[in-house]
């Protein structure tokens, strides 16, 4: 026994105790237990001071004061005895029916009264009789143990409890009805005395959610700080004026939460926020599928290469249906919302046909030809969203070509917040393939042999080469001679390249010079093609994007 109650066990400093033995308040008390050294090291850290300096171990005992909802308590007895802390109501039924949600529960109910007793005992000024130290004693309950903390929706004493200050039709003296006599507000440049206003409390536990997740100050800092109220903990992280604190915290909720608002956010921070959002679009291109060859064979005059002329070859138009998703988000807002358009036609969530206008560049294979402004195509345009980002998937129903490209918006709006359409947005340009072609056979032999890979090491070693004359020029003067012997060892790699090239291909036309700038494009079919083997030798079907110019 101690203090009339039935010892359940030890662990470090601690000694956990049940005013009633009977299995749930015993079953919350070896919950306490398990965590209890963990949850002392982090409070340790975060009040910079280790519980050995005290002379006395720390009572916690489990039980039942007949409140139905759950709470705890603490009492300081200064240094003459053991700081006690009490863990009520930590029951099943308090927390939907799972023995693992009230073991979190009675953890967090602990963290709440184990970081008070650090504030007593810890050289801070820190009050837990005061709003301010009420919130911070629900931040260390709500970090260490957040399961506990934001229990099934109709736990009763549930989080978050910042949402009642949040929704106020005022934050600012000069906007509340009759001026100064009205209800107070701002209860950080001056903490409320009690720990009992859900106000003050709930203010306090969002102004500490600002400096953390804000202002990028860790809990260590803030917990350790020496501020009485708020905003002389804000004035010592930031060396800013205390006034500044409240206006500052004020002014950013305001832009995204303003006084009013009918939101309630599922945890106790909203933040960081942006006095300046932006929209930032993300698009990615998905495989190609539904390929279809038509049938028609077509014929076109293209030069397969630097070492060849000019030749004829017939190929075949393959329709190709292209996916394309745009991701849009906003970071540093709490309830975003995206209004999409496609084309200059809007979208909407859901599934929908839309047909926009567009500019026809590529019909068939060379360049070269008129664009058609104008041509109508049929998309599908799926828009979803998964909370605080939108997805809008794009995919192609017509094959009218490949076109120039087609502008996609996402505009910005907030919830709770009147934005001006068009003022926040962000625009990309999609252009999904639509078409290729599928080449004869000699055409893919006539790449092979018209572009040797001398051509290709010459142009790779004739790059290198130039990017490190560029990058000696920038250097001090005399360069460093590592760098004049990396220049120098460059300088003979192109030439042993232009030798090889000389030598395997000796009927080259045209420099060097010449040559080179234009071996990438030449090669680019033997990149982008898929590959099929025909004669012993492996072969590619080129996309239209890839095909060499007719000049």
């Amino acid at each position: 026994m101690f203090g009339l109650e039935t010892v359940v066990g030890w662990a470090g400093p601690f000694i956990v105790t049940v005013a009633v033995d009977i299995p749930e308040n015993r079953a919350v008390a070896e919950a306490v237990l398990a965590s209890a050294q963990q949850d002392l090291a982090t409070m340790q850290d975060w009040f910079s001071y280790n519980w050995s300096d005290f002379p006395y171990g720390i009572w916690v005992s489990a039980g039942d004061d007949g409140r139905p909802a759950p709470h705890a308590a603490n009492t300081w007895f200064g240094r003459s005895q053991s700081p006690h802390i009490e863990v009520y109501g930590a029951t099943i039924t308090n927390t939907g029916g799972t023995a693992a949600l009230r073991d979190e529960l009675a953890r967090m109910l602990f963290v709440a009264e184990l970081a008070e007793v650090f504030m007593h005992a810890a050289p801070t000024n820190w009050n837990p009789g005061n709003s301010a130290g009420e919130a911070l004693s629900r931040v260390a309950a709500a970090e260490l143990h957040p399961a506990g903390y934001y229990r099934p929706s109709g736990s009763p004493n549930n989080a978050p409890y910042s949402t009642m200050w949040l929704q106020l039709p005022w934050r600012r003296r000069d906007a509340q009805p009759g001026g100064a006599d009205e209800p107070r507000y701002d209860f950080v440049t001056v903490s409320e005395d009690t720990d009992t206003g859900a106000l003050s409390y709930g203010c306090g536990l969002l102004f500490l959610y600002f400096l953390h997740d804000q202002l990028r100050y860790s809990w260590k800092q803030i917990a350790s700080s020496n501020g009485e109220h708020l905003a002389q903990t804000y004035a010592e992280l930031t060396e800013r004026p205390e006034e500044s604190a409240f206006p500052e915290f004020a002014d950013l909720l305001d832009g995204h939460l303003p006084p009013g608002t009918t939101l309630a956010p599922p945890r106790e921070s909203v933040f960081p926020l942006s006095a300046h959002p932006k929209v930032i679009l993300v698009e990615t291109s998905g495989p190609s599928h539904g390929t279809r060859r038509r049938d028609s064979i077509g014929h076109v005059r293209l030069k397969p290469g630097p070492l060849c002329p000019e030749a004829g070859y017939d190929y075949q138009i393959v329709d190709v249906t292209s996916p394309v998703t745009v991701v849009a988000r906003a970071p540093g807002t709490f309830a975003p919302g995206f209004l999409w358009s496609v084309g200059g036609t809007r979208v909407y969530r859901g599934t929908q046909l839309v047909t926009v206008p567009v500019r026809v560049v590529d019909t068939k294979p060379g360049t070269g030809e008129p664009a058609q402004d104008g041509v109508a195509l049929r998309l599908q345009c799926t828009v979803k969203d998964f909370g605080a980002t939108s997805q809008l998937d794009v995919v192609n129903l017509d094959f009218p070509g490949n076109v120039d490209g087609i502008e996609v918006k996402a505009v910005l709006t907030e919830e709770g917040v009147t934005v001006i359409p068009g003022k926040i947005s962000a625009t990309t340009t999609i252009a999904p393939r639509m078409r290729s072609y599928a080449m004869s056979w000699q055409y893919y032999q006539d790449v092979e042999r018209c572009n040797p890979s001398a051509l290709w090491q010459a142009a790779v070693h004739r790059n290198a080469l130039m990017a490190k004359i560029f990058d000696i020029k920038n250097r001090p003067d005399p360069p460093p001679p590592e760098v004049l012997a990396d220049l120098v060892a460059a300088a003979v790699r192109y030439a042993a390249a232009t030798g090889e090239l000389r030598r395997t291909a000796p009927n080259v036309t045209g420099t060097t010079d010449e040559l080179l700038p234009s071996v990438a494009e030449s090669l680019v079919v033997a990149d982008a093609a898929e590959e099929v083997e025909f004669a012993g030798h492996v072969f590619r079907s080129v996309p239209v994007a890839a095909v060499p110019p007719t000049d």
